[in-house]
């Protein structure tokens, strides 16, 4: 599926894959072709339609748009006719179209996305109700469902998988990195703009160019975001999954706010919570933003090369036991007080 974070692990995940000795190729669904940017690394790449979420002017998800503007007709018959005779494996970061396919035609597959976590016991949040549960278990199904995680929670999860961001040690203690990108950009400023002892870098798509605003540093997305994420101490975005990993990472104080109707998104936020490594703010709220900014630098948690184990181990054609897997990646993880798990779940057997 094409989304920020689902092409972002396919980035570090496919060539890992390919290192690891797999003859790999890329199908993405869920966007336009003419909307992906960037994508020389995938070769000669397959889109489908697929399943699309549509979205409101308050950035939460329309089920309304989101029903009458997909065809079920068009999914079904780009699941049946998806030729996977020359493959031996089917991996998908939540993607439909092959995964359906794979189950269809017997082929095995291994599903690698953070959704996959939700089915675990993992913190959740508003909205993960019995019918959401079913429609995330249904989207696209596989044989070996591999969640990741900013943790555990003694659970058969995966440590992420992402792009490593550039590392700065000389952290501005004023400078806080800012991509409410589904937020009206007039209401962002808003939130910010009396909090002038801090330099407020606002990434959001309607920038067209870079201009400063006082404190605050409005600019249009580009390679510049990662930069300055490496050096600034807080970030202050929506609840997605990828971009607060790499925050994590570099140990940068996080606040979240969800985007509404977005379970996922909720979860999150409630993870961060629980974990004590971000807080979370309902809607956009001064009083949560001042609070958060009196609070303690950020904790800096060091993942493993979760992709480069992971490939191996799926090139190995020996899938028996992802539990042993899961436990040597996490007693590789830094920065949480036990690394211990211990997961000894019952997996569905595969035959490679």
């Amino acid at each position: 599926a094409v989304g920020g974070g689902h092409t972002s692990r396919a980035r570090v995940l496919g060539p890992a894959l390919q290192r690891a000795g797999a003859k790999v190729d890329f199908l993405f669904s869920g966007r336009d072709r003419n909307d992906m940017y960037n994508m020389g690394v995938f070769g000669n790449f397959l889109t489908r339609f697929g399943l699309r979420f549509y979205f409101n002017e308050k950035g939460g998800v329309s089920h309304i748009k989101t029903l009458l503007q997909n065809n079920p007709l068009k999914l079904l018959w780009d699941i049946l006719t998806l030729d996977l005779s020359k493959y031996d494996v089917v991996v998908t970061d939540y993607e439909p179209i092959t995964a359906w396919a794979a189950r269809i035609k017997g082929l095995p597959s291994i599903g690698v996305a953070h959704h996959y976590a939700f089915k675990h016991d993992v913190p959740k949040g508003k909205g993960h109700n019995r019918l959401f549960n079913f429609a995330m278990q249904s989207f696209a199904p596989t044989d070996i469902p591999l969640g990741i995680h900013w943790h555990h929670f003694h659970q058969p999860i995966l440590p992420p998988i992402f792009t490593r961001p550039p590392e700065n040690n000389d952290k501005n203690p004023r400078k806080i990195l800012v991509y409410l990108n589904m937020e009206p950009l007039e209401q962002v400023t808003r939130l910010l703009e009396d909090f002038t002892d801090y330099d407020f870098m606002i990434y959001h798509p309607d920038v067209n160019e870079d201009y400063d605003r006082g404190h605050l540093k409005l600019r249009k997305p580009s390679k510049m975001f990662k930069t300055d994420m490496a050096d600034a101490a807080g970030f202050i975005a929506n609840a997605g999954f990828m971009s607060q990993t790499e925050a994590l990472h570099l140990g940068l104080k996080i606040l979240v706010k969800p985007l509404d109707n977005q379970p996922e998104q909720a979860s999150n936020g409630q993870a961060l919570v629980e974990l004590g490594l971000g807080d979370m703010m309902e809607s956009l709220d001064k009083r949560a933003v001042s609070e958060w900014l009196q609070k303690p630098p950020g904790h800096k948690i060091s993942y493993p090369d979760t992709e480069t184990v992971l490939a191996n181990w799926i090139v190995s054609g020996d899938w028996q036991h992802p539990e042993q897997l899961i436990n040597d990646l996490w007693t590789q993880a830094d920065g949480f007080v036990d690394n211990t798990i211990g997961i000894d779940h019952d997996f569905p057997t595969l035959a490679a």
